[in-house]
């Protein structure tokens, strides 16, 4: 680790030093489950054990500024990405960039990128590039609203990050109750193909579009958009939540609110708009397809859904055979509302409600949990489930 010599950083960069003496660094080879967690003054680094689930808080370092707007990190683990600014209206945003230890702990940035009216920020998984969207501003009289998303050269060095190029670009309508925004929604694994998502809301409800771009490997630029799903609404309906997990897209539809209605649509990423679900689950075929909440399993094998009355999750297998959404029979406690996060190898479930992180082993063979420990902080208001090879 090498520490900047900023007046800003100098305490923390001594207090990060002595606190790592003794555990700096990971056994060589191994795989270590990082947790990074921030209280809006602070981000923590934990460890998390692999056979207890339990956490040990490695290292704490401060914001570099009050309001957090981004973490990201490299697929092994080695650099973290941080996007902050000053509070609202958010000015002078910047990326600021780690090395780490063998435990996933920041020490002192190594860089930092000016980064005004940019978000969604994404690490490519082969680590090449980093992409983010930047929201531009009016084009008076029109009041459309220009978006566009850049990519950056990552050094496979130190993590730097170099060649800023605008490789995407939307006009989007913003103004009354006509408004849009662009976000990045994932990548696939060989950093091939990135998909953004175009949210409007209308006078007359919601909608939105999803977009399959490919990706040069060489360069990172960045393909035409060709259309692979959308969902339209009514006005006092919510919005679907969509994932893109390895080639399979996890639609979860909730039509109108806290009521059974729900559904979830499994297909198979393509830009044929009349392609079939592989799976189509209603909640006139499965109780849980009528849940409030539902997550993808990173394996894509698995669906978690939170019962909201009696605050339990559970897990059900998505069996592309039989397209049916099957149960597993693997139910644990988890107080709602709250989020549910993965490890990227999908082998631990961190359940955040409020202050609180409950964390969960997952053995993706058997569907079985088991109870870990926890992370309480006063405030929590950003988690990042991350790994360190």
């Amino acid at each position: 680790m090498r520490c900047a010599v900023a007046l800003l950083f100098a305490l923390s960069c001594v207090a990060y030093s002595q606190d790592l003496t003794a555990k700096s660094n990971a056994t060589p080879g191994t795989l270590v489950q990082v947790l990074y967690v921030s209280d809006g003054n602070n981000l923590y680094t934990y460890d998390i054990d692999a056979q207890t689930f339990q956490p040990t808080l490695m290292g704490t370092i401060p914001l570099p500024k009050p309001q957090l707007n981004g973490l990201a990190s490299s697929s092994d683990g080695k650099f973290l990405y941080l996007m902050a600014s000053d509070p609202y209206p958010a000015t002078d945003n910047r990326i600021y960039v780690y090395d780490t230890t063998g435990y996933g702990v920041p020490g002192m940035p190594l860089q930092s990128v000016v980064a005004n009216h940019e978000g969604s920020m994404f690490v490519d998984p082969t680590d090449n590039f980093l992409y983010a969207v930047h929201s531009g501003t009016h084009d008076t009289p029109k009041q459309n609203l220009p978006w566009s998303i850049y990519g950056y050269e990552v050094n496979a060095t130190n993590g730097e990050l170099t060649h800023r190029v605008t490789e995407a670009t939307y006009l989007l309508p913003n103004q009354g109750t006509n408004a849009c925004g662009l976000s990045i929604a994932g990548m696939n694994a060989k950093g091939t193909e990135i998909y953004d998502y175009e949210f409007c809301a209308t006078h007359e409800g919601a909608n939105g579009f999803y977009h399959e771009r490919t990706v040069n490997p060489q360069t990172g630029a960045l393909g035409a958009p060709q259309q692979i799903f959308a969902w339209g609404i009514d006005p006092i309906g919510n919005p679907s939540s969509v994932q893109f997990i390895k080639d399979l897209i996890f639609a979860f539809d909730y039509p109108i609110a806290y009521q059974p209605y729900n559904e979830l649509q499994v297909y198979r990423i393509s830009t044929n708009q009349n392609a079939k679900p592989l799976i189509d689950c209603t909640s006139t075929m499965l109780a849980a397809c009528g849940s409030e909440v539902g997550v993808a399993h990173p394996s894509a094998k698995y669906v978690f859904y939170t019962d909201a009355q009696d605050n339990t999750s559970e897990v059900y297998a998505a069996d592309l055979s039989s397209k049916q959404i099957v149960s597993t029979g693997t139910t644990f406690s988890t107080p709602t509302p709250n989020v549910l996060k993965f490890s990227p190898d999908g082998s631990v479930v961190y359940s955040w409600e409020g202050t609180t992180i409950s964390i969960f082993g997952f053995d993706v063979s058997t569907a079985a949990i088991t109870t870990g420990g926890s992370v309480t902080e006063s405030t929590t208001v950003a988690i990042l489930p991350a790994e360190r090879h």
